[in-house]
């Protein structure tokens, strides 16, 4: 039997199986179907060494347990714990947790206090058995072992669960003050934390912090669940001053609009003259709601009170930046202009005077005006962010007013320090490895650390979301030296947990690079993922590798599992409706959910429709116009992209100017990444001709 040695454990190092049986089994881990897992484990026939038994037998376990199926649970879990392996404090862990479940608080208790203090897991078992403690009378044993992690460092996760048990204790402890106070602050700034405190333990919240609990809802994401709770305050309008009465509509009215019921912003408009007259929010989101429902003039009439009346609020510059995007839009140059200078003007701290001052140069651009483009986007570099950005309109417009020297400098500042942007693929679409010196950083496994080995265990089990927080936790509380991160990535891209990777290259790596080395790490963070699969579909499709890679990269970071909010599926992120209208003309038949996240399945129907868009888009016109369009369609549907297309050809747009120029923010993000993307692939990927001009 085959066998492939991941450097994991270092000492000693584990030979772990590369049989398909196992493939299979962490595929099932990653798309959590327990009974499957189950299922191969018992009866895939899967030849296991006597080294490997402890973490199958942890597997087994953990699968069991996710299943519900606790009792079935102990025996492998007792096994891989007592085989003192480094899996051996996760399957303490829930051997604990299992008992705790199973009504054994000794058996528990036991299991807990065997976990050492070496990786993650310590603090949520030190969690547990405060919790065991409290609940059988015995608060200083509850508070010793919160004691015992005051000082680590907490991931979010764990945070409000120490919180909670913190209050528990004051409440057992007779503090009453103390505790309330507790609970106050875990339900305002754990609104979604469950289990929450007990309704006997909830005190009763003034409504001003009702209205910090949902502003943090707001915050979170969570606005439909902000919207309930904001309209239950309002209801009792006698709790309330007028302040709070005020500041709750203006919350409601964006509760509202980011939950895109216009109508019901709209709706609120007869109270407001009662409760939010004074209230910039209120007016705000009343106004875009106008602007969404295709009502311009009163978009405009609000915009204006927001400007008017409101001119020291947050709201005033982003309606004025809302203005300018508006009459854009129509095409009122000199209107758009008239805002943005405005906006720059009076707001220059705003978050929107960048743009603003971007936009005005651009305009200039356009007309011409080279000099006052040179001056708008040389104040935009004083932001110190996008600098990639404002330096290739800038060496645009140096070329137009005859300084190509200037220029020229300013393009080979933004090849050699921006080579993964947009800009440098503006600037030169088809580099070669050596122009981009892509040379894998060297790394000695034998001179990093060893904090790693349960966590890329884990990871290797497909366990990514442990895998995440032990791994992340021994990055916080542990000394960790560039060459460790390195080989972390490694082995993350080994394994196959690719958006680990990029999560500890932009959090952890980057911080630690010198200028100009990224490059040395263009083989972990654009990685060749899956190419066994992915390149003979695109060459089925007729669609470039290197494209192919990019736009896989940004819609699923190669994770087949992934499902987004809105319910997209899989490495391409297909979307439901799609995903059967494919699946129907390919002749797949009817299928399960599960079967649009297999990968084969998912880049056949992702690049299927990738090959309509390429026919759909095959004569837009010059280099690089078609990739554009495909890229604005398959992110905001083809119709917005027929769109905008439509507009940008009536008045001769540059390529380069529709992409700044796209309407939706996540499109225009959206494309940027995938041409960064699409350049650094064209030099990775050999023997593939890129469609370059």
């Amino acid at each position: 039997m085959k066998k492939i040695i991941f450097l994991l454990c270092l000492f000693p190092v584990i030979c772990l199986a590369a049989e398909p049986q196992m493939d299979q089994v962490r595929d099932l881990v990653r798309k959590r179907n327990w009974p499957a897992v189950i299922s191969q484990i018992q009866n895939g026939g899967i030849e296991i060494s006597e080294g490997e038994k402890p973490i199958w037998d942890f597997l087994y376990g953990y699968a069991l347990e996710e299943s519900g199926r606790f009792q079935e649970s102990m025996e492998p879990l007792s096994k891989a714990a007592a085989a003192n392996s480094v899996i051996s404090d996760y399957a303490w862990f829930y051997l604990g947790m299992n008992s705790i479940k199973l009504g054994d608080a000794d058996q528990a208790e036991a299991s807990l206090k065997k976990i050492q203090s070496r990786s993650y897991i310590y603090t949520p078992a030190r969690l547990a058995l405060a919790k065991i403690y409290l609940e059988s009378g015995k608060p200083d044993q509850a508070g010793a072992e919160l004691g015992m992690i005051k000082d680590k460092k907490l991931r979010e996760r764990l945070a409000p669960e120490k919180l909670l048990l913190e209050a528990r204790l004051d409440r057992a402890l007779a503090k009453t003050d103390s505790a309330d106070q507790k609970f106050r602050q875990f339900l305002i700034n754990y609104p979604l934390y469950k289990p929450g405190p007990r309704p006997e333990e909830t005190p009763l919240l003034s409504a001003e912090e009702n209205l910090q609990r949902c502003r943090k809802l707001l915050s979170l994401g969570a606005v439909k669940q902000a919207g309930k709770e904001l309209e239950a305050l309002l209801s009792e309008t006698g709790q309330c001053d007028r302040k709070t009465l005020s500041q709750a509509m203006g919350a409601l009215a964006e509760a509202r609009f980011r939950a895109r019921d216009y109508k019901g912003v709209i709706a609120l408009e007869p109270s407001a003259e009662q409760y939010a007259k004074s209230n910039a929010q209120f007016w705000f989101y009343m106004a875009w709601s106008y602007q969404r429902l295709g009502k311009d003039e009163l978009s405009v009439k609000y915009y204006l009170k927001c400007v008017d009346e409101f001119d020291s609020s947050e709201y005033s510059a982003h309606a004025l930046y809302n203005l300018a995007r508006m009459e854009q839009e129509k095409q009122r140059v000199k209107s758009a202009q008239q805002y943005y200078e405005l906006l720059l003007n009076s707001y220059p701290e705003s978050e929107f005077s960048k743009e603003a001052g971007f936009q005005l140069g651009l305009f200039a651009y356009e007309e011409k005006d080279f000099g006052k483009a040179i001056q708008a986007f040389n104040s935009g570099l004083q932001f110190g962010t996008e600098v990639d950005r404002f330096k290739y309109w800038l060496a645009k417009s140096y070329q137009g007013y005859g300084y190509p020297e200037k220029a020229g400098q300013l393009r080979q500042e933004i090849l050699r320090l921006s080579p993964g942007s947009v800009y440098s693929f503006m600037l030169d679409p088809c580099p070669t490895p050596k122009t981009l010196n892509i040379s894998r950083y060297q790394v000695s496994p034998a001179s990093v650390t060893s904090n790693f080995k349960a966590g890329l265990l884990l990871a290797w089990l497909g366990l990514n979301g442990l895998a995440e927080a032990e791994l992340s936790w021994q990055i916080d509380n542990q000394p960790t030296y560039k060459r460790d991160l390195v080989y972390l990535m490694e082995q993350l891209e080994e394994f196959q947990a690719y958006p680990l990777a990029f999560i500890y290259f932009r959090d952890a790596l980057v911080p630690r690079l010198k200028p100009g080395e990224i490059t040395s790490f263009y083989e972990y963070i654009y990685p060749l993922a899956f190419s066994d699969l992915i390149l003979p579909v695109a060459k089925k499709y007729g669609i470039e590798p290197a494209f192919a890679y990019a736009l896989i990269k940004q819609e699923s970071a190669f994770n087949p599992g992934v499902s987004s909010p809105v319910g997209a599926m899989g490495l391409t992120q297909v979307m439901p409706p799609l995903a059967r209208k494919q699946a129907k003309a390919l002749g797949y038949g009817k299928l399960d959910h599960d079967d649009y996240f297999d990968p084969e399945i998912n880049l056949e129907l992702g690049f299927s429709h990738l090959a309509e868009l390429l026919q759909r888009y095959e004569g837009a016109g010059a280099y690089p116009w078609q990739m554009i369009l495909i890229g604005c369609a398959y992110n905001a549907g083809m119709g917005r992209a027929d769109k905008w297309f439509l507009s940008a050809s009536q008045k001769g747009t540059d390529p380069d100017i529709f992409i700044e120029r796209i309407p939706f923010s996540e499109t225009r993000d959206y494309v940027k990444k995938v041409f960064a993307g699409l350049r650094i692939y064209r030099a990775r990927i050999e023997n593939n001709p890129a469609r370059c001009p």
